[in-house]
């Protein structure tokens, strides 16, 4: 039986190393030249390394030869993703072993070792991300309900839109103090809901809905109804809450040529903006 290859998206780093994960976070990985740059060598060194023609591994790698890429996963274009055991085992030999060790590959080790480390101290004492994992799609399902009272409020909630922008439009046009009164309410409503967030690190990779939705749905920009993308924020937004119990983080995103402060997520929050987006649109 043939294995169905599925394509993986290439996530680039700071560093402009390329690494793989699949949509489950089960398999991981990274492209060739990605792991001769965490090597501190030449990516030609590593594609010889890894022929399957000339594979010339060194007396240390042999016990991997066999697993140097992921079967079931390549990045675009076919390209190969070396597997996250061979990555961890390459690093260390080119940071302790080979005659061509250096500083490099000795700090990717060190940053490896670390968070090895945690996940392991996880793993021990019972905190394992399956454990947060299956916790999480029970929390998902006992929501889905709330959800869908949710999607049937839309429709009543467009209508109330509606009518308030036709009382704006003759407060436009007959009454501009009250419309002054209108602004400030609106003002002290934005700054109530900005007290719920909090501003996601720099350095922390997160998608907003927009960018959540071109890369996972191929919905681009635009692609949804702006009512329709406002009820999705506010329910993905109101259900990162309830499973979280933490304010939810914002980034700033260019939008019509501004800097702004927008709702964003980490690729541990998929699952609730898959789950949420599904039921939503149902």
């Amino acid at each position: 039986m043939t294995t169905q290859i599925e394509t993986l998206k290439p996530v680039t780093a700071e560093n402009g190393i390329e690494f793989y994960v699949n949509s489950d976070g089960t398999e991981a990985g990274v492209s060739i030249a990605g792991l001769a740059r965490l090597c501190g060598v030449s990516r030609g060194l590593l594609s010889e390394m890894f022929s399957g023609v000339t594979r010339t591994l060194p007396e240390a790698l042999k016990p991997i030869q066999e697993d140097i890429f992921l079967k079931s996963h390549e990045g675009i274009k076919g390209a190969k993703i070396v597997t996250a055991k061979v990555a961890t085992q390459v690093i260390k030999y080119y940071a302790c072993e080979s005659k061509a060790a250096n500083a490099t590959a000795r700090h990717s080790l060190d940053k490896f070792l670390e968070i090895g480390f945690t996940s392991w101290v996880k793993k021990v004492t019972g905190f394992s991300d399956s454990i947060n994992h299956y916790s999480l799609n029970e929390t998902l399902n006992a929501l889905l309900a709330d959800v869908r009272s949710t999607n049937q409020n839309v429709e009543s909630l467009t209508k109330e839109v509606k009518s308030w922008r036709t009382v704006k439009t003759v407060a436009d046009n007959h009454m501009k103090g009250l419309n002054v009164l209108f602004e400030e309410i609106e003002l002290a409503e934005l700054e109530k809901e900005d007290s719920d967030y909090i501003l996601a690190p720099a350095n922390e990779r997160t998608w907003s809905v927009t960018e959540w939705l071109a890369q996972e749905k191929g919905i681009l920009a635009g692609g949804l109804e702006r009512g329709k993308m406002l009820g999705l924020g506010r329910a993905i937004a109101e259900t990162y809450k309830t499973l979280r119990q933490q304010p939810i983080k914002r980034g700033y995103r260019i939008i019509n040529g501004n800097q702004a402060k927008v709702a964003v997520y980490s690729k541990e929050d998929f699952p609730i903006l898959s789950v949420t987006f599904t039921k939503f649109m149902a």
